[in-house]
C-alpha cells in the first residue's frame, strides 16, 4: 500500500494502548520483488514469504532511538530531511528515551546497497548499525495501557531524503589497529604490513573455536551487550562476523555455545528466554547470503535442523537447576502467589540466599529481581537484605557471588553500600 507524507502522517498520528507488545501491527518499508519465493521457518513448521531474498529494494529509513541523547542527535544530523517521530511501546517513566524515527525516501534504495548505507547514517548517530536487515518489521505507534507518561509524536517538514543524500554519510571507520577490509568478495585482509593474508589466518589469537578466542574476537560486542542488555544484537552481530571471517568452515556448536554462555555471563538474563533462539537460523541463513557464501537448499535445511539440535541441548543445559516457577522473564509479570512489592522483595531475596547456600545464582531469580526491582525504596533494600542474613541460618547460605550481585544492584540504584 503507497501512502502520501499526509497518509504517513495521518497513519501513525494515533498510539494504539495495549496490553502486550506483540498485540500491535508492524509494517515493513519495503518493495517486493515481482515473484516471491517461499523460505522454510528456521522453526521447520512450513514455509515463510518474509526474508531478504523476496526485498527488492527499500523505500523509507527507520531509525530506534532507545539511548539517551540518540534524538538529539539523530535531530542534529538529519534536521534538514522531511520526518516524523513516535515513541514505542517500551516507553515508561523509568524508561523515557524510545522513540521511532522515520524517514520517507525520494526514491527507493536497491536492496543490495541498503545494509551499507543504513549502516552509515546510524553509525553518524550512534544507533545501533546491526538493525539494517531487509526483512525487519517495525510495530506502529502504541503505548503500554497502564503507562502514566503520555505517547509521543512529532512531525518535521524539509526536503525529502534523497538516496544520493543517504549514501553521503560516513562509513563506519576501522578501529586503529584493527585490519581493514578490501572487498567483502575478496575473502582476504590487508595486514598493516601491506600484506594481504587470508581472513582466518589474521591474529592467530583471535581464529580459533575455544570460548578464550572467541572472546578476543568480540570483545566490543560483549562489552555492549554487558551495557545495553541487547542479545538479539549481541547474536546478529556474532553470527554476521563469523560467516565473514569463516565462510561455509565455521563451527556452529562452539558459536551456539559461547552466544548462550555470553549472554548468560554478560547480560543478566539467559539467551533462551526471548525470541533470539527462533530467529537464529534465520540470522545465519541471512549472513550466508550478506556476505557472498550462498547456500544452497540442501545445505540451508542441513544448517538449519543443526542449529534448531545445538539450540535445544543450549536451552536444556542452561535451564538445568532453574525449574522455580516463576513467569516474570517471559511473561513480564510475577506469578508468586502474594504479588504485593513487600512480599515479592521477601520471597527474592530468601530464595537468593538459599540459591547462593549452593554457590550458584539462580538466573530466574534474577529476572524476577530485574522486572519488579522498581518498587524498592532508598533504604529498604539494604534492611530487606540484612534481615534475611539473619533469618537464613545467620546469612551462612548467602554466596559471595550472589553478595556481588546485591551490592551491585544496590550502588547501580544508590541503595546499597558495602560494608
Amino acid at each position: 500500500m503507497e501512502l502520501t507524507w499526509e497518509g504517513l502522517i495521518e497513519r501513525f498520528s494515533s498510539s494504539v494502548p495495549l496490553k502486550e507488545k506483540k498485540a500491535g501491527s508492524v509494517f515493513l518499508p519495503i518493495a517486493l520483488v515481482d515473484v516471491l519465493v517461499p523460505q522454510d521457518r528456521p522453526s521447520g513448521d512450513g514455509v515463510t514469504y518474509r526474508h531478504e531474498g523476496n526485498v527488492s529494494a527499500m523505500t523509507m529509513l527507520v531509525l530506534d532511538l532507545d539511548e539517551p541523547g540518540a534524538l538529539e542527535r539523530a535531530n542534529k544530523v538529519l534536521g534538514r530531511y522531511q520526518r516524523l517521530l513516535y515513541s514505542t511501546f517500551s516507553r515508561t517513566t523509568e524508561s523515557p528515551d524510545k522513540y521511532r524515527l522515520v524517514l520517507p525516501l525520494s526514491a527507493p534504495v536497491e536492496a543490495g546497497r541498503w545494509q551499507t548505507l543504513y549502516a552509515g547514517v546510524a553509525a553518524e548517530i550512534g544507533s545501533d548499525t546491526s538493525c539494517g536487515n531487509l526483512s525487519r518489521s517495525y510495530f506502529l505507534p502504541s503505548h503500554q495501557e497502564a503507562s502514566s507518561i503520555p505517547p509521543v509524536f512529532e512531525v518535521f517538514d524539509g526536503e525529502v531524503l534523497s538516496p544520493d543524500a543517504l549514501s553521503s554519510f560516513k562509513r563506519i571507520k576501522t578501529p586503529s589497529g584493527r585490519p581493514r577490509k578490501v572487498r567483502r568478495d575478496s575473502g582476504v585482509i590487508m595486514h598493516p604490513s601491506m600484506t594481504i593474508v587470508p581472513r582466518r589466518l589474521y591474529r592467530a589469537s583471535e581464529a580459533g573455536w575455544d570460548k578464550e578466542s572467541m572472546q578476543r574476537r568480540h570483545a566490543s560486542r560483549i562489552e555492549a551487550m554487558a551495557e545495553s542488555g541487547h542479545r538479539h544484537a549481541f547474536a546478529l552481530g556474532v553470527t554476521g562476523a563469523e560467516v565473514d571471517r569463516f565462510g561455509k568452515d565455521v563451527d556452529w556448536q562452539s558459536v551456539v555455545s559461547f552466544l548462550y554462555d555470553m549472554a548468560q555471563v554478560h547480560s543478566g538474563r539467559p539467551l533462551w528466554l526471548g525470541d533470539t533462539p527462533k530467529e537464529l537460523p534465520g540470522m545465519v541463513t541471512s549472513a550466508y547470503r550478506k556476505f557472498g557464501a550462498n547456500l544452497s537448499a540442501a545445505e540451508r535445511k542441513k544448517l538449519t535442523s543443526e542449529l534448531v539440535d545445538l539450540m535445544k541441548t543450549a536451552t536444556a543445559t542452561g535451564r538445568a537447576g532453574q525449574e522455580y516457577p516463576y513467569g516474570a522473564a517471559g511473561e513480564g509479570q510475577s506469578v508468586l502467589p502474594d504479588r504485593s512489592p513487600l512480599s515479592r522483595r521477601w520471597a527474592w531475596l530468601i530464595k537468593l540466599a538459599v540459591d547462593g547456600g549452593a554457590g550458584c545464582l539462580d538466573l530466574m531469580v534474577q529476572s524476577e529481581f530485574g522486572w519488579h526491582n522498581e518498587p524498592l525504596l532508598a533504604g529498604d533494600f539494604e534492611q530487606a537484605i540484612l534481615g534475611v542474613l539473619g533469618q537464613v541460618d545467620g546469612g551462612a547460605l548467602i554466596s559471595s557471588q550472589a553478595w556481588q550481585y546485591l551490592v551491585s544492584k544496590g550502588r547501580r540504584k544508590g541503595q546499597l553500600v558495602e560494608s
